[in-house]
């Protein structure tokens, strides 16, 4: 399918001014009208959603902008919708003493294309289509997740930020925004990403895959307007879940403990219980397409593919680099990110390299805010 256009409806939201695009607090959007993936696939009116909170100063030199993961959103930090306050998902790193005090900076933070909150993606339709477009939605690569961020900045008339931040996924985005843009952005803070997807982790994500080929309501991807496939996205999210948190903290937390049941065949074990929860909580809040959309994203994640070597590539970088591990993280592991930290010293980007302790393995960049307030917040500010 390389080389088609895809044509998505457009809103009538382009006429806003700056000042209104960057309104506190609200979920925004602008669509691209024209843009071209790695592949050679051209969209038309390629809708970003985005969210803001505080505001940009005089300079606009106070912006930092966040890459979410996998299914995250583009709630990162609370805000106050249509039923009240809700929680971001990095909602610890936002406060009067914690690494980001809106006080001082304007973030913002727009879901990915191929998602399902709000950006363009599986479900929405083409053109003159009767159904979603599902798995014929365009594949991104985390190269695409920057440049699309990036014109976005364009569209809000800011040509830099202070730091794009990630992790996971987002940190992927970030790493590319800082080879691809190296006027863009005056630090970067990837947490919990490395270089290039290992093969280690392609595994994981084929795995999760394939757990939608035995599910018969997928139909191919085209289940809109039927059953959904909550079997193969609850089993490949449970399969996730596994990588992203540690053993130790499996072993802490529930060990073999076991649950009274009145069922001889119900699952007794704690932790089945509790993948069976990760997995229901999923199935009722992600579309499948997208999903999988993200997964190949994850997959095509590699700085060096076609740029030469890895050293090569590092050089173009002038942003101030924080790379983050986390010591139980079995997804992406330490060693591998700090590899990443050996490769730009030698290729001569001013970088620190930091390893956090926690029980929760790669989950730890959403969970130990105790630790990386203190590191983010004092990285921002030097």
């Amino acid at each position: 399918m390389t080389g088609r256009t895809i044509t998505f409806y457009a809103e009538a939201v382009e006429a806003k001014h700056f000042v209104e695009r960057l309104a506190n607090n609200q979920l925004h959007r602008v669509f691209l009208k024209e843009f071209e993936t790695e592949k050679g696939e051209r969209i038309v009116n390629l809708k970003l959603a985005y969210r803001v909170w505080g505001k940009p100063n005089a300079e606009r030199d106070n912006i930092l902008l966040i890459f979410h993961a996998l299914t995250g959103d583009a709630n990162c930090a609370g805000y106050t919708g249509p039923d009240g306050r809700v929680a971001g998902w990095w909602e610890a790193l936002f406060g009067r003493h914690a690494a980001i005090d809106l006080a001082q900076w304007c973030v913002i933070c727009a879901n990915h294309p191929g998602s399902c909150y709000g950006s363009s993606g599986p479900t929405d339709r083409e053109v003159g289509a009767t159904r979603p477009i599902g798995r014929d939605f365009p594949e991104f690569s985390p190269r695409d997740l920057a440049c699309a961020h990036k014109q976005l900045l364009d569209l809000l008339e800011i040509p830099s930020v202070h730091a794009v931040l990630g992790g996971s996924l987002g940190g992927m985005a970030a790493l590319e925004w800082a080879v691809l843009f190296p006027g863009a952005a005056k630090r970067a803070v990837v947490l919990a990403a490395p270089a290039a997807s290992s093969a280690q982790a392609i595994a994981f994500n084929h795995i999760q895959a394939k757990c939608f080929e035995i599910d018969p309501a997928f139909k191919n991807g085209d289940y809109y307007g039927g059953p959904r496939p909550m079997l193969a996205l609850s089993l490949a999210r449970q399969i996730a879940t596994i990588t992203y948190r540690s053993p130790g903290e499996f072993h802490s937390r529930f060990g073999r403990d076991t649950a009274f049941s009145p069922q001889p065949d119900a699952q007794a074990y704690l932790i089945q219980r509790y993948l069976d929860y990760q997995g229901e909580k999923l199935v009722r809040r992600f579309d499948p397409n997208s999903y999988l959309k993200l997964l190949a994203t994850l997959d095509r994640h590699d700085l060096a593919r076609g740029r030469g070597s890895l050293a090569e590539v590092l050089k173009a970088i002038r942003a101030q680099m924080c790379l983050i591990s986390i010591d139980s993280d079995i997804l992406y592991t330490g060693e591998e990110v700090e590899s990443l930290y050996r490769a730009m010293a030698e290729a001569g980007v001013a970088a620190q390299y930091k390893q956090i302790a926690s029980l929760h393995g790669h989950d730890g960049f959403l969970i130990e805010s105790d630790q990386l307030n203190p590191l983010v917040g004092k990285f921002l500010e030097t």
